[in-house]
């Protein structure tokens, strides 16, 4: 609710010629309006094209599969959770778990690669570690954010580890989020 005298620029933003006008947003754009008051039945009909339909029957349990590799990646048997994972077909119900538990165990096998006793004297080492840190406890902005800084100052360090984490961290919290959006603009700008 906006009250149009008190913050023109929005109204100017959205075009609200009058009042009352009601903005439909998805993904934060107004994807359909109408203005003046409406009864509820043309209200339901505005909406009714943007809601997902009901589904038909309930959904299916995750795969076991997925389950399994879930418990192999809490116990640390990467290699497994790795197998286990790859075996399942992309795409379906599932499958953005699946992504997100891929993501999260190649997280775990950067994270076991950086562990060795290496020498850091520039400490790029030790930020990236602690990005993978950061990124385990769910601190994605800040773990991407060390990361961008580590691909900054050079692109081709370690493989490429920091942008392949960054990667990883963009299929956890989804690959067309705002918030791997937003880190993928930066990287390409970095990277192109």
């Amino acid at each position: 609710k906006v009250d149009v005298d008190a913050n023109p620029v929005v109204a100017g933003q959205l075009g609200v010629q009058s009042i009352p006008a009601v903005y439909l947003f998805a993904g934060q754009r107004p994807v359909d309006r109408f203005v003046g008051a409406l009864p509820k039945d043309e209200i339901e009909k505005f909406l009714s094209p943007h809601l997902p339909e009901a589904p038909a029957a309930p959904p299916e349990e995750a795969p076991s599969e997925l389950a399994e590799a879930e418990a192999a990646l809490r116990d640390g048997d990467l290699a497994r959770a790795r197998e286990l994972v790859d075996a399942l077909e992309s795409g379906g119900e599932h499958d953005a778990k699946r992504v997100a538990l891929s993501g999260r165990i190649g997280l775990a096998e950067l994270r076991e690669a950086a562990s060795s006793d290496e020498e850091d004297p520039d400490g790029r080492l030790g930020r990236y570690r602690e990005a993978l840190t950061k990124a385990s406890e769910n601190l994605f902005e800040d773990a991407l954010e060390t990361l961008l800084g580590l691909v900054a100052e050079d692109k081709s360090w370690r493989d490429e580890t920091p942008r392949k984490a960054m990667l990883r961290i963009f299929e956890i919290v989804g690959i067309r989020s705002p918030l791997a959006d937003a880190y993928r603009d930066r990287l390409a700008r970095l990277l192109f």
